[in-house]
């Protein structure tokens, strides 16, 4: 389930600079009962407790930024805990994720450790109220997931948009296929938005995974014509698998069925990125690899454009595992800094991955004043 991740990592680049502040979440594509069992097993901590006091206090080592301190009493705790009270913390209560816990609250809370070893709500995460996370519960309980657990979270939010499509929605189904002698496992299928001229465009419809016969059907979609593609879930070190229907159309109240996506291979590699940061702590630096095409405005192209943001280690080195091969451009950013009024740079950097893994460097330099 980690690859999950990989479909959204444009939106991990904004959350990496903070100064953006916008709540912005990528549309989930699993179940409940698969999101809960994602969540349960990355969290550190996982409980339903009580909140006791809320407070605030300077960011560690930042003093620009607030963190939120809550004090929970445990009710119930499902992984990692045997305290009677826990602290748990948050960077994002004073932005547009702001999540309102209040003394008194009961919560369903995922904790996720973070640094100096404390302990973490996230901003997209699934913590929540007793009466939003039953689905939660009931998986941290082990039960029995409901049918309403397992009904995909877009369709979900499709008919809370509009009801209507419960009657005049239309049906796409079918299947992914997988190339000879792989293994079958699940993969992602999306509907993307067309132009007039049936050309791809950048923004999506519906995002679902396969059943784990490779089958699927996306219900409620509004009728339109759309671009059908297909991702493998799970990635290999050195693969992963994409595939291309093309363009469909679905008209009111229909249901379009036996359509076929064949997977083919695409090659990964990794890219390491030196940056020299005199002057500047190596912790406090991220670098962003973006595929060059993400900058085009070209429809109709491949819908996996893909970009990653990594921290750069204690050797001034950020490494990018299980990248596509492609052509990539590098920009290396600060903690803590405002990306619009930067105190340091660098010049463009480009670094194209193929057969061989490469290695880039990246020279910063102090921002003269204009």
């Amino acid at each position: 389930m980690r690859r999950i991740q990989m479909l959204f990592l444009l939106l991990c680049i904004a959350a990496a600079v903070r100064e953006a502040r916008a709540c912005t979440c990528s549309t989930p594509v699993l179940s409940d009962r698969d999101g809960a069992a994602n969540q349960f097993e990355a969290a550190k901590a996982v409980f339903e407790g009580e909140v006791v006091s809320v407070k605030d206090s300077k960011d560690v080592g930042d003093s620009a930024f607030t963190e939120s301190e809550f004090t929970f009493k445990i009710i119930q705790s499902f992984k990692g805990l045997k305290e009677p009270t826990l602290r748990v913390f948050s960077d994002f209560e004073h932005t547009s994720c702001a999540s309102g816990i209040r003394a008194g609250d009961k919560l369903f809370v995922y904790a996720f450790e973070g640094k100096e070893g404390k302990l973490y709500i996230t901003a997209c995460g699934r913590t929540g109220s007793l009466e939003e996370t039953g689905a939660d519960l009931r998986f941290a309980r082990g039960e029995p997931a409901t049918p309403e657990d397992r009904i995909p979270a877009g369709e979900k939010w499709r008919l809370m948009d509009d009801p209507t499509l419960k009657e005049r929605g239309a049906t796409l189904s079918g299947e992914v296929r997988w190339p000879e002698k792989v293994a079958l496992r699940q993969a992602y299928v999306t509907l993307w938005e067309v132009d007039e001229l049936g050309r791809r465009l950048d923004s999506s419809v519906a995002v679902q995974m396969t059943d784990s016969d490779g089958s699927f059907e996306i219900r409620y979609l509004h009728p339109g014509t759309y671009m059908v593609s297909a991702m493998d879930v799970n990635w290999a070190p050195t693969l992963r698998y994409l595939g291309i229907l093309g363009t469909v159309s679905l008209l009111e109240g229909t249901h379009l069925s036996h359509e076929v996506v064949v997977l083919h291979s695409d090659p990964l590699g990794t890219v390491n990125v030196r940056v020299d940061p005199p002057q500047i702590p190596r912790e406090k630096l991220f670098v962003v690899l973006r595929d060059v095409e993400l900058d085009e405005e070209t429809p109709g192209s491949s819908p996996y454009h893909h970009a990653s943001t990594t921290k750069v280690d204690s050797d001034g080195v950020a490494r990018f595992k299980q990248m596509p091969y492609g052509r990539y451009t590098v920009w290396v950013g600060m903690d803590g800094e405002d990306i619009s009024k930067p105190s340091w740079v660098h010049d463009d950097v480009e670094v194209t991955l193929g057969s061989t893994n490469p290695e880039v460097s990246v020279q910063m330099h102090r921002k003269t004043s204009n």
